[in-house]
């Protein structure tokens, strides 16, 4: 796994796995210390946090990181990382501008993606992808907490219409998620850019397909490529990035809309019959 992903790893878990008070304090000493370049060694972490060196220990552990070496390496060289990237990023965009430019800028960012999506949706696979999850023994969707958080009315769409359905973190799939999933069932990846998953990820689809179950993949960019996947619905533009979001929740909402219009059409049907 990529440093970058082990960082962002990280801060999910700071952000959304903190359940008691020693993990919430050891996570905010750790925030602080990245954000500002300072000494990351567990004697400081533990002194300022008023926890044991065992229970900081503990929480790089439940992190991900296989030792405490591997935890500070990933802080020091992923954070510059991004951290330039994001910058030079910006850059780009917003040199010299004021905020009202800065404002086109970005609607125009995202009006270019939603068009893109709307121009080359494909209805056939649209309508495929939703009759996929309405006859699965279960519907599985896979993706960042952003990602998650936009299929949340999906899910709970398919919830009322009778079809169990789940939502995973992506860096939390592990290759024992294939021996619980039924047969028949249908995963869905919500993908925004190449490198999205892992090694172990890629290799857990590959485990979920000999389980017997349909792979689907939302992607910006091609990855028909990659083993084990059934088949991918390409949106949005390549290289975008993070304004893929917006299109993906259009197409969550479409989805949702398309669904209730055949529950309705099918309890008026039932209805006409009686």
């Amino acid at each position: 796994m990529r440093q970058t992903d082990k960082l962002l790893m990280l801060m999910q878990h700071c952000n959304f796995a903190v359940s008691n008070e020693n993990d919430y304090a050891i996570s905010s000493v750790i925030i602080k210390r990245i954000v500002t370049n300072a000494d990351l060694s567990i004697e400081q972490i533990a002194e300022e946090a008023c926890i044991s060196q065992a229970s900081v220990s503990r929480f790089v552990r439940k992190a991900g990181f296989d030792s405490w070496q591997s935890f500070r390496e990933c802080c020091s060289g992923a954070c510059n990382e991004i951290g330039q990237r994001r910058y030079a990023y910006s850059f780009v965009d917003w040199k010299n501008k004021n905020l009202s430019e800065m404002s086109d800028n970005l609607l125009d960012r995202i009006t270019s993606n939603l068009k893109a999506t709307n121009k080359g949706l494909d209805s056939d696979g649209i309508e495929s992808i939703l009759s996929k999850m309405i006859s699965a023994s279960e519907d599985i969707f896979i993706g960042d907490e952003h990602a998650l958080s936009i299929f949340y009315t999906l899910q709970l769409d398919l919830l009322f219409a009778g079809i169990p359905s789940y939502l995973y973190k992506n860096m939390d799939v592990q290759e024992s998620l294939s021996h619980h999933i039924l047969k028949g069932a249908v995963v869905i990846f919500l993908n925004i850019e190449n490198n999205f998953l892992a090694p172990k990820q890629l290799n857990t689809i590959k485990a979920m397909k000999e389980a017997g179950a349909y792979i689907i993949v939302f992607s910006q960019q091609d990855c028909s490529d990659k083993i084990g996947y059934d088949m991918v619905y390409r949106y949005g533009i390549p290289e975008s990035a993070n304004d893929g979001y917006y299109s993906l929740f259009y197409l969550s909402q479409l989805l949702s809309d398309l669904l209730i219009q055949r529950a309705f059409s099918k309890n008026e049907s039932d209805f006409h019959k009686r």
